[in-house]
């Protein structure tokens, strides 16, 4: 009876000791952890490269027309444009919606995160405006396909944060022009390092915005009322 019983008490020890939140409590060494993140320039330009990925699929744009009477897409497996046209529409087609989104989390977590890690002010500036043009170019190309969206600027933890009603379209344009002049009024001309955006195609970016819009404001001329995406 007396060896069971220090039987049962040792056992308790050794799973006490093999149980404890420290023993556990390990680092991922197969992706990047959150808690380690955020801490050099270096991880800042890892993340920003992330957000530049959205550009990689720029090239779905040129299916657009193929979605409607304007062409036709006659292979399938390249864009979702040949179902939408025949009208095979479903819950789990993606028209760039979902995926989309997808990004715009990307940027908010960026923006959100990125003065955690130890940048000098300009540098920090000019990665989170490249940040914010990117975010501004997604959501242009939300509202020229589906109108009203919901605008999300911060993060969110719950994802029932995002059953929010859509947002006009044009508060949403108000607010991509609004991002897209600042970053043309604020980016340096040249800079070393430099993946994309500068300030010398900014002013090439704000032109479809205007145009959707008809808004034609002092740089472009009169101001027109909003027209439809459709």
């Amino acid at each position: 009876m007396k060896q069971l019983l220090y039987t049962l008490i040792i056992s308790s020890a050794l799973l006490t000791v093999a149980c404890s939140k420290s023993a556990l409590d390990y680092k991922p060494n197969d992706q990047l952890a959150s808690v380690t993140f955020w801490k050099s320039e270096n991880d800042v330009r890892l993340a920003l490269n992330g957000c530049y990925g959205y550009l990689a699929n720029s090239y779905n744009n040129a299916y657009d027309d193929g979605a409607s009477d304007n062409a036709y897409c006659q292979y399938p497996w390249e864009s979702n444009a040949t179902r939408i046209a025949s009208g095979d529409i479903n819950a789990t087609l993606d028209a760039g919606y979902n995926s989309r989104y997808q990004f715009i989390r990307r940027y908010n977590y960026f923006l959100d995160n990125v003065d955690k890690a130890q940048l000098d002010d300009a540098l920090s500036t000019r990665f989170k405006l490249e940040c914010r043009v990117l975010r501004a170019i997604t959501y242009f190309d939300l509202i020229r396909t589906f109108g009203d969206v919901p605008l999300f600027k911060t993060g969110y933890a719950d994802p029932l944060e995002t059953a929010v009603s859509p947002t006009p379209q044009t508060e949403v344009l108000a607010f991509i022009i609004s991002e897209l002049k600042e970053a043309a009024a604020t980016l340096p001309a040249n800079y070393a390092g430099a993946l994309l955006l500068k300030k010398a195609g900014l002013p090439a970016e704000l032109h479809g915005p205007y145009l959707h819009g008809y808004n034609f404001t002092t740089e472009c001329g009169p101001t027109l009322p909003l027209r439809h995406s459709w």
